[in-house]
């Protein structure tokens, strides 16, 4: 199989920060229609590895024609609601069995046999997963198809003599809830951690108690009330598997640690407006009366929202397993005496043979432990090891050294303008220390996802230069209404930690005051 070299005919479909072949190879095999829906399939892609990044590659042609023929069918209501419905049944099969996993997963894998029943399974629900999991992630990919579309209906829709100003207002009004109508609760906002940030802040716990708990977080124990404390606890073991990160956070916080980081949620959320502490609803935009009317951008919004939800509660499902998966990998590593990173760079059925034969049966992987290129397709798939053709398609996503020159622009996603120093984190290997020091600061990343959650919602804002309206970050901002702008290129490397910027959620514009 021949390998194509970069030209302007692909765009960059996505940057992940801290991927591997092995996990990635799910979504990529379902794109290309190794299973899953063939009318979305494109008919290649391309990966890049190097070190914890994965970058890949669609063809521009194909972007557009798969994007537009989806948005074609979504105009039709039933297809859209068939759509939502087959998707949100494999979601919550698949958090089902999570569930159910993790609670029986207690002690870790001690032998071969019991990892590899697990490892199967788990192959077996992932391939199930994203045989329509992916399906909504055509609609934005390599650039914001469906994005731009709602958006041009909207000016469309609206008065002759709107601005490109009210057209991003109303566009944010109605990713957040239908004309008139309040947004739903949704996964991570109501009766869970969120909920009891917003209730201490406001009224049930003392200004002495909170500061002597912020001197001294092992004193929660002692004076918050014991429902409270019970509250908390079922939180903690429902939700502490979310700060895992595989390559660099393998430990779970302690009770005791995540008590601290909710007395300090309380302190910042008590120096906020109430409407950044999740209570997730704006007002109308001025132009709701007529956008209620009509009845196709109403059905096309909530669609669109509704796969943010759902993207949403697979990433937790997914989440909740990565602990068992990273065990499972371990118990691998030493069974055949081989680095756990190799592993990482295996395909899943050579993963399996490699360990069935207890590193025996070596699937030459070569040097793809350090960078590597895979080009997928319907056919299967090709690795390349060349470090050359890696390192053009490397340089082919890298943009030229970005500048500040003006205002920056990105996708708007939840109102409110607000005002801090930027902390710019890198998601893969980030540190906490300098964002836990700071009350007022803005989360500026490439991307976040739900191991970052306890500084988005800490943050005035959140700034990623990557992503659309339905990324993690979209959704978790939206959900949690926490002022942010998502897609605005460039901006981890044109700002830096310790500026004064300013971000408008509404227009999705990002100022540099000094």
């Amino acid at each position: 199989m021949n390998f194509p070299l970069p030209s302007s005919d692909w765009l960059v479909g996505s940057v992940n920060l801290d991927e591997d072949l092995h996990y990635s190879s799910y979504f990529l095999r379902a794109a290309t229609g190794a299973f899953g829906d063939h009318a979305t399939r494109y008919g290649r892609l391309i990966s890049v590895y190097h070190g914890t990044k994965e970058i890949y590659f669609v063809e521009d042609h194909e972007a557009r024609k798969r994007a537009f023929a989806l948005i074609e069918q979504l105009r039709e209501g039933d297809v859209a609601c068939e759509m939502i419905a087959s998707l949100a049944d494999k979601v919550s099969e698949f958090e089902r069995y999570a569930r159910k996993t993790s609670l029986s997963h207690r002690r870790g894998f001690t032998k071969l046999p019991t990892a590899m029943r697990f490892y199967e399974a788990h192959d077996r629900k992932l391939r199930k997963l994203y045989s329509v999991a992916r399906i909504p992630e055509v609609l934005d990919r390599g650039r914001p198809w469906f994005t731009d579309h709602l958006k041009s209906l909207l000016a469309d829709r609206l008065e002759q003599d709107v601005t490109s100003d009210d057209v991003s207002r109303a566009f944010v009004s109605l990713t957040l809830g239908d004309p008139g109508k309040p947004a739903r609760t949704g996964v991570l906002s109501g009766a869970g951690y969120v909920h009891l940030i917003r209730q201490l802040s406001t009224s049930e716990l003392s200004e002495t108690d909170l500061e002597t708990m912020s001197e001294n977080p092992g004193l929660a124990h002692q004076l918050l009330s014991p429902d409270v404390l019970s509250r908390l606890k079922l939180e903690f073991d429902n939700k502490r598997f979310l700060s895992y990160h595989g390559y660099v956070r393998r430990s779970p916080p302690a009770f005791d640690d995540f008590l601290a980081r909710f007395v300090r949620d309380v302190n910042v959320a008590r120096s906020r407006p109430s409407s950044q502490l999740g209570e997730g609803n704006v007002a109308p935009h001025k132009f709701s009366r007529a956008l209620d009317m009509d009845k196709e951008l109403v059905s096309l919004f909530r669609f669109y929202r509704t796969i943010g939800y759902l993207k949403l509660r697979r990433r937790i499902a997914q989440l909740r397993l990565f602990p068992i998966l990273d065990d499972f990998l371990r118990l691998a590593a030493e069974v055949t005496a081989t680095r756990e990173w190799d592993l990482r760079r295996m395909m899943p059925e050579e993963l399996v043979e490699y360990v069935t034969s207890r590193g025996q049966s070596h699937p030459g992987i070569g040097n793809r432990s350090n960078e590597c290129l895979a080009l997928w397709s319907a056919d299967g798939v090709c690795i390349s090891t060349s470090p050359s053709l890696t390192e053009d398609w490397l340089g082919f996503s890298n943009d030229a050294a970005p500048v500040l020159a003006g205002d920056l622009t990105g996708e708007p996603v939840y109102p409110g303008v607000r005002r801090g120093r930027c902390i710019v984190l890198d998601r893969s290997m980030f540190d906490r220390s300098e964002a836990l020091l700071s009350d007022d600061y803005v989360l500026v990343s490439e991307a976040t996802d739900l191991d970052m959650l306890d500084l988005m919602i800490s943050a005035q804002a959140v700034v990623t230069s990557r992503g659309g309206i339905t990324s993690h970050a979209a959704t978790i901002c939206r959900e949690l209404a926490i002022t942010s702008v998502v897609g605005v290129r460039n901006a981890s490397q044109i700002l830096r930690t310790g500026m004064f910027i300013e971000v408008d959620g509404s227009r999705g514009v990002v100022k540099v005051l000094t």
